[in-house]
């Protein structure tokens, strides 16, 4: 996950090198009690990968799983 800088955020775990990076700090989300506000993580930042895969594969419909993921890896 990365913070507003663009920067690694401080609870993101790290490699040798980073596949894909997306962000993961002060992401307004839904919170407890029906309530909205500002949350952090890598749970944050999942969903923009996610939805990048989305959008690849309804562009290349017949991408595998294998593509998709190489698409991501080499233009993020």
């Amino acid at each position: 996950a990365t913070n507003s800088s663009d920067n690694r955020a401080w609870f993101s775990n790290y490699g040798s090198y980073i596949d894909v990076a997306a962000p993961g700090v002060s992401i307004y989300s839904t919170v407890r009690n029906n309530g909205y506000g500002y949350e952090d993580g890598t749970s944050m930042a999942t969903p923009f990968v996610s939805g990048l895969a989305a959008l690849i594969w309804s562009a290349c419909p017949d991408y595998t799983n294998d593509q998709v993921e190489s698409q991501i890896e080499t233009t993020t």
